[in-house]
């Protein structure tokens, strides 16, 4: 028996106007139309000649399992597809009635032939309820610890600040002392091929090396303090005395670097006085 059965007669009233299966279909479904329906509609379409011989004998066509169309040329044994069964028909009108009763207590409704069931939607609305709440307690529940965490965050990143404040002066002030080393070091590097460069351009000598004497004399003046810019003041303020430019031979970077002779040219830089032909 097909779950369309209770709309056979339905479809028999319609099947005497001008109207395809579709047409049927739609007009008894409406919305809820479906192919299986209308596939329907077509066996009992099909069935439509039973329908009228049964009607024709006053017999229902529901209560015949076959028609057997016989004459002298011809028989033909034909199964109702409209029959029902006694006990599928038991069955069905037990269903209804049973249907009928929940329906008028209350306990399901039944809409477009769905049955619905009404604790099934309370427990599923409990349900929807209860995620509801449960998602909105574990959001809550997630926004105090990630202001308890900030919260923390904040007092860590105080404290961390302080440290890092009292970090930084440290380091600014190693800064300093390296940087203070730093120029004292670079003060005592010597380029020997730099000064030799620079001794030769202010004397106009040619020397080619500066010995081991003359290099821990140098270092041991800028130890006691002289400056590389006094080194050089003294070569010129030697060069430019009037001993020297008699004597020249005396002007060399192991006589400069003695102590007393540091002390004694390493001032300001003395201009050269000018000869008796250079005054004229």
């Amino acid at each position: 028996m097909s779950i369309f059965s209770k709309y056979n007669n339905e479809i028999i009233e319609l099947l005497n106007e001008d109207l395809n299966n579709s047409q049927i279909a739609r007009k008894i479904l409406k919305e809820n139309y479906t192919d299986s329906f209308r596939k329907h509609v077509g066996t009992i379409r099909s069935a439509s000649g039973i329908t009228r011989a049964c009607q024709n004998v006053g017999v229902d066509p529901k209560t015949v399992p076959m028609l057997w169309l016989k004459n002298k040329n011809e028989s033909v044994r034909i199964t109702n597809p409209l029959f029902e069964k006694p006990e599928e028909k038991e069955f069905k009108d037990l269903t209804a009635t049973l249907i009928k009763e929940l329906v008028e207590s209350g306990i399901i409704k039944v809409e477009n032939d769905n049955v619905l069931i009404n604790f099934l939607n309370e427990q599923l609305t409990e349900r929807e309820d209860s995620s509801i709440k449960k998602s909105l307690a574990g959001k809550a529940s997630a926004e105090a610890r990630k202001l308890s965490k900030l919260e923390q965050q904040i007092n860590t990143s105080s404290t961390e600040s302080q440290h890092v404040l009292n970090s930084c002066s440290t380091e600014s002030q190693l800064i300093r002392k390296d940087k203070i080393r730093e120029d004292k070091d670079s003060n005592r590097s010597v380029n020997w091929d730099g000064l030799l460069s620079q001794f030769n351009n202010i004397t106009g000598k040619n020397f080619k090396v500066i010995c081991d004497k003359t290099k821990r004399q140098v270092n041991a003046r800028l130890k006691e303090g002289y400056s590389k810019l006094d080194l050089v003041n003294a070569i010129t303020n030697c060069f430019n005395d009037d001993y020297h430019k008699e004597n020249p031979k005396y002007l060399t970077l192991e006589f400069i670097s003695r102590a007393d002779k540091m002390q004694k040219y390493a001032q300001e830089v003395k201009k050269a006085k000018p000869k008796q032909q250079d005054r004229l």
